[in-house]
């Protein structure tokens, strides 16, 4: 059972904003700061991305814009494990790219980096926490969202700089593409601190995650009376994985509780859908 991160509330980093942590005025913002705004490449893995992030971001004070590109993100690679817990029913529709059920879809996200880094900042061993809903379509990009983050307790300011700036699509790589996606925009509740508890069983028959009064997301792979002892069902070539494309394998699990209090949000559910998907992102 790994200990791992929160509970200090640091800021409230929208899509296209610089984590507060590294706030403006401009001339005070670091290396890291003004390279986190960037936007996506025209192209990222293959997948196409719309002329709308050919613009410049706006970083900087209301007296003083400065404007930045994505030639000025450093190189960044994060590779580890996802999973997430959500309000749709087995199996989640959006693996399968369509829209979620009945519209919407409230979810907990996980990410663990077993090993990254963002320029010379150093992301190994990080684990990360996105609660909140999102509407629409995801995959057709007419979706609009809204979440807050946790990241681990250990992590110092640097990093807690620049993991929301790569989530949040603001440095590239398939998670710009995704930023994309959310045509109605992207809203962000903020990013705080916390002590993040989780597992993920070798043999991947369940994983969860937990941060005491917030956040309950538990799951065990799913199995059923035709199931060979100690198989799980995987998908490979998943049209709508939300890890990106290549060979990741997806695992479907079952809910055992998803139980949210955080960052405004409130919802409670069983036996909806779950599944784990590797990851391994880079950018710009």
């Amino acid at each position: 059972m790994r200990q791992d991160v929160i509970n200090r509330k640091i800021g409230d980093p929208g899509a296209g904003e610089i984590p507060p942590v590294l706030a403006p005025p401009f001339a005070q913002l670091s290396t890291i700061a003004v390279m986190a705004a960037g936007l996506a490449r025209p192209s990222i893995h293959g997948l196409p991305v719309p002329d709308s992030v050919h613009r410049n971001a706006i970083v900087g004070d209301t007296a003083s814009y400065r404007r930045v590109r994505m030639s000025d993100i450093p190189s960044w690679q994060i590779v580890g494990e996802w999973f997430d817990n959500c309000s749709c029913a087995v199996p989640c529709p959006c693996t399968f790219a369509q829209a979620p059920d009945n519209g919407f879809c409230e979810s907990v996200l996980f990410w663990h980096v077993r090993e990254g880094h963002y320029g010379d900042v150093k992301l190994d061993n990080l684990s990360f926490v996105r609660v909140g809903r999102w509407e629409g379509d995801l995959w057709a990009r007419q979706a609009t969202g809204v979440g807050g983050m946790y990241i681990d307790e250990h992590a110092d300011d640097r990093q807690i700089a620049v993991l929301p700036a790569i989530i949040g699509g603001r440095a590239g790589g398939f998670p710009g593409w995704v930023n994309e996606c959310f045509a109605g925009g992207r809203q962000s509740r903020g990013v705080e601190r916390a002590k993040i508890t989780y597992e993920i069983a070798p043999d991947l028959g369940h994983w969860g995650v937990e941060i005491i009064g917030k956040v309950k997301a538990w799951a065990k792979a799913i199995s059923g009376p035709t199931s060979p002892a100690g198989k799980y069902p995987q998908l490979i070539n998943a049209p709508g994985s939300e890890t990106g494309p290549g060979p990741q394998l997806v695992t479907w699990g079952k809910a055992t509780i998803l139980s949210v209090d955080a960052h405004g949000f409130k919802f409670d559910y069983t036996l909806n859908s779950a599944k784990h998907i590797p990851f391994d992102w880079e950018g710009p």
